[in-house]
């Protein structure tokens, strides 16, 4: 990410404490952190999670505790021109707590305050830094309280850049605004309780366990504000470590991964199984006695058995007439002798002679 793009991203945190060996041992027990020594100033204690370093922890200033400042994790949010937006801020009202200094090798940085009095870093890197890592051990999310979040929400976005992304009514305590830029939520406002302090950032440090987070950091002499509870996207713990400074602690929620596309050997190792199984269950069957197929087999139903023809009648003769049976007995006898007629016809022929 170039040092222009860094705009109103949050880059890095500090630890501003009295005891910072102390504080260094408690965050390790808690978030896990590995702490050494910064090269660059030893009295400087780097806090490094598994994808890289990600905050600092030194002694409160002398001139922090002459004004009264109280120990406390300062926010550093990212600006391609420092000068100009310390000239930005406090032409909205914001304050400068300290001025502009150089880290050798590393860029410049300035501490403000904005018109509500809640206290933030700015911070110019001499060279371009990756967009920061989303992680165990990586700060996730920013939480601003404010007696007027829309002033203030106001004030970042001119400085920053950072627009309204999301409105959620809370009730009684009031809207709970999300802000980001580029598409990206960067953290959220919300009216400060009543009792508490002036208006503050916290930051929010992601845990594998809030659970386990929590009462290892009781365990060490810290003191839980609110939690373990659950929020939107996971669920999380407000605390105060041993010096009496404010951070929090994070866990995603959990959900189920979708399962990952096959890749073409995962394919045809699936297709291989298939068909072994295909093959495996036709060897089974292969085995099987023919005797006990028939036994569980269902039975075929039999042919329906077919009717016996039916016995075709003789057909009849017509009768003939009986004149035509004379006719034909004449034509029969015409040509006859005499002698073979029938005496009964022979003597009714002489007597009508």
């Amino acid at each position: 990410m170039s040092s222009t793009g860094i705009r109103g991203v949050f880059v890095w945190n500090e630890l501003m404490t009295t005891d910072p060996e102390g504080a260094a041992a408690f965050y390790r027990a808690v978030v896990g952190w590995e702490t050494r020594p910064w090269g660059h100033h030893v009295a400087y204690t780097l806090c490094v999670a598994p994808a890289g370093p990600v905050a600092g922890i030194m002694a409160l200033p002398e001139d922090a505790r002459a004004m009264g400042a109280p120990p406390a994790w300062l926010s550093y949010v990212g600006t391609p021109d420092l000068d100009a937006t310390i000239a930005h801020a406090t032409g909205l009202g914001g304050r400068v707590l300290k001025g502009v200094t150089v880290i050798e090798g590393a860029g410049r940085y300035a501490v403000l305050a904005d018109p509500q009095g809640a206290s933030f870093g700015i911070y110019t890197p001499v060279q371009s830094s990756p967009q920061p890592a989303v992680g165990a051990g990586q700060f996730v999310w920013y939480e601003l309280t404010s007696d007027d979040i829309d002033a203030s929400l106001g004030f970042y976005r001119a400085l920053f850049g950072w627009e309204e992304m999301q409105r959620m009514d809370m009730g009684a305590a009031g809207p709970y605004v999300l802000f980001g830029s580029g598409g990206m939520q960067r953290g959220g406002l919300y009216r400060r309780p009543p009792g508490q302090g002036g208006a503050n950032w916290l930051a929010y440090v992601q845990v594998p366990s809030v659970e386990s987070a929590t009462a290892a950091a009781v365990a060490a002499g810290a003191r839980v504000l609110h939690g373990p509870a659950d929020v939107p996207g996971g669920r999380i713990t407000m605390m105060l470590d041993p010096q009496g400074v404010a951070f929090a602690v994070h866990a995603p929620a959990k959900s189920a991964a979708r399962p990952a596309a096959a890749t073409p050997k995962a394919k045809a190792k699936a297709k291989a199984k298939v068909k072994a199984k295909a093959k495996a269950k036709a060897k089974a069957r292969a085995r099987v006695k023919p005797a006990a197929r028939r036994k569980g087999a269902a039975r075929r139903p039999s042919a329906p058995k077919r009717k016996p023809a039916a016995r075709k009648r003789p057909v009849a003769k017509p009768r003939t007439s009986a004149k035509r049976t004379v006719q034909s007995r004449r034509k029969t006898t015409a040509g006859r002798p005499a002698s073979r007629r029938p005496a009964r016809r022979r003597a009714a022929a002489r007597k009508h002679r």
